[in-house]
């Protein structure tokens, strides 16, 4: 009788599975969440590198004045790309279930 209380149930074995499943879950998340403050990190560096580029260019062009009309432009240009390119790979990944 205590071999057989000591013995793993199927609730046991459930219950271990299910604890596997949401810390692998949990680990997902979790480097999900590190990458994309990672990817922010480097995006905001991004920014000041080409806003530093395109007002020394158009510096160079004696269009100082419009400075930062063309640099928001071109950065929300490049940002929209981006993001459509992202969202377009993200969502063949969820139809095709590699996620």
């Amino acid at each position: 009788m205590i071999k057989r209380l000591l013995d793993k149930t199927t609730l046991d074995e459930r219950l271990i599975e299910t604890s596997k499943r949401v810390h692998r879950e949990y680990r997902k998340t979790l480097v999900t969440a590190l990458n994309t403050g990672l990817a922010f990190i480097v995006a905001l560096f991004i920014k000041d590198l080409l806003k530093s580029f395109f007002d020394l260019l158009l510096l160079k062009l004696h269009l100082s004045e419009l400075s930062g009309i063309f640099y928001q432009l071109i950065i929300a240009l490049g940002v929209v790309a981006v993001c459509v390119v992202g969202i377009i790979v993200l969502s063949s990944w969820s139809d095709d279930g590699k996620c």
